[in-house]
């Protein structure tokens, strides 16, 4: 049962009970109770449909342009990356204590940093293109010691099921075959799960059905994806990717000898050996540390 320590209009002081950490241990994935303030929500959201309509700061462009997505100009949707870093409101959403927390215990770990966030906006009615292929995040994250990094999938809104909610397939982290699984761009989910090892699974990936003030967190080796929004208001949720404090950067090297690289590699500073700082407070800011 969850760890409900105190209930407010706002929502409830939560923390994952023993039984939710060997679920999420279990399935890869587990759905909070609903714990996010509204008031911190509707800010965040006033904040994003300002921001989405000026241009981003000169600090971050050049970086994030590779990977932002609009629907405006052609994209089956909205795919906005590192708004905590630009947006002061989605900055403290992000930073909300109980949900680093939560994290921290779900992973094991001693403390949590801020891996980076991206804001997802599915159109009503949406096309087949707006479909994300099963992946794992571990796929993108390769250069990260850690196994244990998770997301925090935090919806703006009620997710019904007909919104083409994020999907898990749960007990997936387990699988031996889902490292490789970069293919979120790809939308033939059956033939991506043969490809993730899966065969003979005949179990149902479960759709984070959720009202707004709940969180669900899903491990990166999980695959997950989602189906095109058939509903008729837009799906909106921030992913926020969350890393153990003690991750760090590993030198890691495509089959033809380049060097693998991420988006936060442009951000943040360099260590002494001139390799990424993955604990670049600046880029990754500590959410949350035992105190231990």
């Amino acid at each position: 049962m969850a760890q409900i320590i105190n209930s407010t209009n706002l929502g409830e002081v939560w923390s994952p009970c023993a039984e939710e950490v060997e679920a999420f241990s279990q399935n890869g994935w587990l759905i909070s109770p609903i714990f996010l303030p509204s008031e911190l929500l509707d800010l965040a959201w006033t904040a994003i449909e300002r921001f989405v309509e000026e241009p981003p700061s000169a600090e971050i462009a050049p970086a994030i342009n590779l990977t932002d997505l609009r629907h405006r100009e052609g994209a089956a949707f909205d795919h906005l990356g590192y708004l905590s870093l630009q947006v002061e409101a989605v900055r403290k959403l992000v930073a909300f204590p109980l949900l680093a927390a939560a994290a921290a215990r779900l992973a094991g770990a001693q403390g949590i940093r801020l891996f980076h966030d991206r804001l997802i906006v599915k159109p009503p009615e949406s096309e087949e293109a707006s479909t994300v292929g099963w992946h794992t995040d571990r796929a993108y994250w390769l250069t990260c010691t850690s196994t244990q990094m998770l997301t925090a999938w935090i919806p703006f809104q009620d997710i019904e099921p007909e919104m083409g909610p994020l999907m898990v397939v749960g007990g997936s982290h387990r699988w031996p075959e889902t490292e490789h699984m970069a293919t979120s761009h790809r939308s033939d989910m059956d033939q991506l799960l043969v490809e993730a090892g899966a065969a003979p699974w005949d179990g149902r990936p479960e759709p984070m059905v959720l009202r707004r003030g709940q969180v669900s967190f899903h491990h990166c080796m999980a695959l997950h994806g989602s189906l095109p929004n058939r509903g008729n208001r837009p799906r909106a949720a921030l992913a926020v990717h969350l890393q153990p404090s003690e991750n760090r950067y590993r030198l890691v090297n495509r089959p033809d000898g380049r060097r693998l690289g991420h988006t936060n590699d442009l951000l943040c500073r360099t260590t002494a050996e001139g390799l990424p700082d993955y604990a670049d407070p600046a880029v990754f800011p500590l959410l949350w540390a035992s105190d231990e």
